[in-house]
């Protein structure tokens, strides 16, 4: 096993480096979701023209909604259905904000 100077040089002579990144939060935003990581240890890697950042830390991820429903909406689908909250911003979330065809649903059921 190598120490850690040792580890250090041989990367050197690989042309490899390495940097510490002072940072408070790694945001990664992906098409359905933003994972989130808190208390972040984040590397930079160099090699040549190639960088790559290693980040540990505390990880959660938030859904993110593709369609943002705006509460008179929302509230105007609740009173025509009589459906709950959750199911009508889920249904007009999946019918991509369109009101109709969300009441047509949440009427059939």
């Amino acid at each position: 096993m190598f120490n850690p100077k040792q580890l250090q040089a041989m990367m050197r002579r690989l042309g490899i480096s390495t940097k510490e990144i002072d940072c408070e939060e790694v945001v990664i935003l992906c098409k359905d979701k933003k994972i989130v990581i808190t208390n972040p240890s984040v590397a930079l890697i160099s090699y040549g023209n190639e960088k790559t950042f290693q980040i540990t830390g505390n990880i959660h991820e938030e859904r993110i909604e593709q369609y943002q429903i705006s509460d008179e909406d929302l509230k105007f689908v609740i009173e025509q259905t009589n459906a709950d909250e959750e199911t009508a911003r889920k249904l007009l979330i999946k019918n991509k904000g369109d009101i109709a065809k969300t009441i047509l649903e949440l009427k059939k059921e």
